[in-house]
């Protein structure tokens, strides 16, 4: 019997996203922090938030 008689094992149905995280802030210590993520599948496509909860209703959006 060859590999070709087997039939394929089941792949698991994993949805995922990867990004890149960047934190900072503008202004100094008090300033809100800015984020950005950058898309590790789509290189390029970028996401700017102003601020934290920006960020986290973003990737709530994504997680649905």
């Amino acid at each position: 019997m060859t590999h070709e008689d087997y039939p394929a094992p089941a792949q698991p149905s994993v949805t995922y996203q990867s990004y890149l995280l960047r934190l900072w802030h503008e202004g100094g210590a008090n300033a809100p922090w800015r984020a950005m993520l950058e898309s590790v599948a789509e290189p390029g496509e970028r996401q700017n938030f102003s601020d934290l909860e920006s960020l986290f209703a973003f990737l709530r959006v994504k997680a649905d």
